[in-house]
This record gives C-alpha cells, sequence and structure tokens, in this order.
C-alpha cells in the first residue's frame, strides 16, 4: 500500500499541478505515518501473545518464565485468571478453583484442594490436580506440576495425587 501511494506521489509530482502535488504529498505522509504506527503496534501486541508464559517458584524467588521452561521441582503461582502451565498437584488452597469446561463439558468452576483422592478416581472429580490449559477461576495457590514429558491438556502423572 504505502508503495503505491510513493508512486502516486512521484507521478504527481512530475506531472500534477503545484498546490495538487503538496495537498498529495501530505495526505501521503499522513496514511504512511499512521499505517508504519499500527503495523508496530499490531506486531508489539503478537509478540506479547506468541509467548506464553508461567510464574513460577523456584529456589525460594518467585519468576515469570516462558511455559516450555516449567520443569518438575518448581511450584506454580496460580491467580485467578491464569492459565495452567503443567498437570500439576495442589500444595495448598484457599477458595482455589478451576474452570474444566474443556475438559469435562462442566460449567461451573471445580473446586480444588491439597486432600489425596481414591487411584480410579475420574478425571472430573480429582480436586488435588489442575490441568495444562485450564483457567483458574478464583483463589491464588502454589501447586507442583506433573512429570514434564506428562503435560498436556487431561493428561496426569501417574500417582500424582493419588491415595
Amino acid at each position: 500500500m504505502q508503495l503505491l501511494l510513493i508512486v502516486v506521489a512521484v507521478l504527481s509530482f512530475i506531472w500534477g499541478q503545484d498546490a495538487r502535488r503538496r495537498g498529495d504529498l501530505v495526505v501521503i505522509l499522513v496514511v504512511a505515518t499512521v499505517e508504519a504506527v499500527s503495523e508496530w503496534r499490531s506486531s508489539r501486541a503478537l509478540d506479547g501473545l506468541s509467548a506464553p508464559q508461567a510464574r513460577v517458584r523456584r529456589d525460594g524467588a518467585t519468576a515469570d518464565v516462558p511455559t516450555e521452561e516449567v520443569v518438575p521441582g518448581d511450584v506454580l503461582v496460580l491467580d485467578a485468571g491464569a492459565i495452567v502451565a503443567a498437570d500439576a498437584r495442589v500444595l495448598t488452597a484457599a477458595g482455589l478453583s478451576a474452570d474444566e469446561s474443556a475438559l469435562t463439558g462442566e460449567p461451573v468452576a471445580a473446586a480444588k484442594g491439597p486432600s489425596p483422592v481414591a487411584p480410579r478416581t475420574p478425571l472430573a472429580a480429582r480436586s488435588c490436580m489442575v490441568y495444562a490449559g485450564t483457567a483458574i477461576a478464583s483463589g491464588c495457590d502454589p501447586v507442583r506440576p506433573a512429570v514434564a514429558p506428562h503435560r498436556g491438556l487431561g493428561r496426569t502423572a501417574s500417582g500424582s495425587c493419588l491415595a
């Protein structure tokens, strides 16, 4: 688009009248500036979306890291609205609930807590786990991720929260 405007400006400058040249040049500069600023803002917005981050506690310090760098031993710190970076066992909970509708189809957020559940408990009833890709509906509590190769929506590490 900008190239076309430049061509029009050059042709107008060569064959146009003096007043028209100035008018065309002003319009072209305004459009080019608006277009450049818009492209710059959209590229900044895409940069923010392209690398999901997880808040983790490592060695006593809390940091934001790319979700691919979450490893066993990290403690995920989850706030309301956060997307869970890895399947994880709940360590503590006070009012923690997760929207697991993508996994279970339930429209209501599931309450979460640190208490273990029976070995054959269905996915929807595993209150001691949060799953990668689900959203935290309320609460702010630390959880420990499952072993990295087992991360993924709806997968759990064997025995991670089962009694």
